[in-house]
């Protein structure tokens, strides 16, 4: 009876139905798996010649990607012939169509593990394809998630940086831009597994795969020559975060780009939160460029940055002191504000617990 539902006319209860049915090949393989094996064929052959609707190809992809992931080893055999099938089909012109079989190759590549690694060349730029297309977001939310699978599964880390040197750049820009927390997590989690490469490195890469005037117009802020000639090359420690800093300031102290500044802040205060005291060389200038922003920006945005402020207090520690001045001069001017009289104590509060022991001592 179960296996019947397997036919229903109901999407929904066919796809309820090929889930219980792949547990069950589990328990009881001789009397599920043949029937399973019927219906994977005639799933691939539906895939493969059937010339029906969008919505028709649809389901018949879902229904493939329920039998894959339920059944686990039972179509490990079949990877060559499904993957011959589905490939072809994941340009489909119909989004949702696509977004399905993307999916099921996604799944694919978990059962498959290294047997897919015959198809990486055909699959990355799909992929890639795909993570570029900013106008269909359930699309590309497949790719990611088949990227993770593919990269997991197969052992290919790494080297999809460098073979396809946009691909990092598109999936930052992905977990800058998407509001949707379950894709930010699904791209942390690929980068995750795609693996820290060499920044130096990889800039070469992106360097080789542009044409010469593209690298021309690069090749200015690329390297900073003051670095260099303080001993300071690309493949220093020190070198990206000081980079980063001073552009950073220097957007801060510029009025013109006052609708940036609250940017500005989040990445300071996020590479204070993820190098701690490593920024330690930074922190004049970075109360210097608080007092500049505070100093230009609307008065609604002032709770905000003395939060900030009083969080970098805490990160910092007894390492705030010769910046203090600056700090209570802030403070001083700000505190006849009613409005920001609550947050700038708590602010006082944060550099009293960090410099308790050196005020006690005064006392």
């Amino acid at each position: 009876m179960l296996l019947l539902t397997i036919n229903d006319e109901n999407f929904e209860v066919r796809k309820t139905a090929i889930k219980i049915c792949g547990r069950l090949s589990l328990m009881n393989p001789a009397y599920i798996v043949p029937p399973l094996r019927r219906l994977l064929l005639q799933l691939m052959t539906t895939l493969d010649y059937g010339g029906q609707s969008s919505r028709k190809k649809e389901e018949t992809a879902t229904s493939l990607t329920i039998l894959i992931a339920s059944t686990g080893d039972l179509t490990k055999p079949y990877v060559t012939q499904i993957m011959e099938v589905l490939i072809p089909k994941a340009k489909d012109p119909s989004p949702a169509v696509s977004a399905a079989i993307i999916t099921a190759i996604g799944e694919m590549c978990v059962v498959g593990g290294q047997d897919m690694v015959p198809f990486i060349d055909k699959l990355m730029p799909i992929l890639v394809e795909t993570l570029q297309d900013q106008s269909l977001t359930f699309k590309r939310d497949a790719a990611v998630k088949a990227l993770g699978q593919l990269a997991g599964s197969s052992g290919y880390v790494i080297q999809p940086l460098l073979d396809y040197p946009k691909l990092l750049g598109l999936l930052v820009g992905i977990l800058k831009s998407d509001a949707t927390h379950s894709i930010r997590i699904e791209v942390v989690k690929l980068l995750g597994i795609l693996g820290a490469l060499d920044p130096y490195k990889h800039k070469e890469v992106e360097r080789s795969g542009q044409d010469a005037d593209t690298v021309a117009q690069q090749n200015a802020p690329s390297i900073d020559m003051e670095l260099l000639m303080k001993g300071k090359s690309p493949t220093h420690d020190d070198y990206f975060p000081t980079v980063v800093m001073k552009i950073l300031l220097k957007i801060a102290k510029d009025p013109s780009l006052i609708n940036h500044h609250p940017a500005v802040i989040q990445s300071i205060m996020h590479i204070y939160k993820t190098l701690g005291i490593k920024c330690l060389q930074y922190l004049d200038d970075v109360i210097g460029g608080f007092d500049s922003i505070m100093h230009l920006c609307p008065p609604s945005m002032l709770e905000t940055y003395f939060l900030h402020l009083g969080d970098l207090v805490k990160i910092v520690k007894t390492n705030i002191r010769l910046q203090l001045p600056q700090i209570f001069t802030l403070i001083r001017e700000f505190f006849p504000n009613s409005n920001l009289q609550i947050t700038i104590i708590g602010v006082i509060e944060k550099i009293y617990k960090a410099m308790e022991k050196e005020f006690r001592l005064h006392l």
